[in-house]
């Protein structure tokens, strides 16, 4: 099953990074290990009515990658977060290895809300 997970709110026109540690526990023996990215993409969608964004680990693709730690950042500087539409945005982050294969990683919801 895919994990799932919503994000705090980010607030439009500041600084928001969003950011996930990549790990998997072993379903037998409960102990937890970081997921090996080497040679991965990762993809992560941002989705709306009328709104769909997606970066990746790619070259130029706008996502940062930590492959030691598996940690992925989203980087979401404020003229980024001032362009996302406002409530609730559907997300979902997939890894496509080097031999073609697909393994979705994460779903869930990022709020966004006005300035208060």
């Amino acid at each position: 099953m895919i994990a799932q997970y919503t994000f705090d709110p980010v607030t439009r026109g500041a600084t928001g990074d969003i950011a996930i540690a990549l790990s998997q526990v072993d379903m037998f023996t409960g102990v937890g290990s970081r997921i090996d990215l080497t040679g991965a993409t990762i993809s992560w969608t941002l989705k709306a009515s009328g709104f769909s964004q997606t970066k990746s680990t790619a070259a130029n693709g706008g996502l940062v990658l930590d492959a030691a730690s598996s940690l992925v950042t989203y980087p979401l500087p404020p003229a980024a977060t001032q362009a996302l539409p406002l409530g609730n945005l559907a997300f979902g982050v997939i890894a496509t290895f080097a031999d073609g294969s697909v393994l979705p990683l994460l779903r869930g919801i990022l709020p966004v809300q006005d300035l208060p």
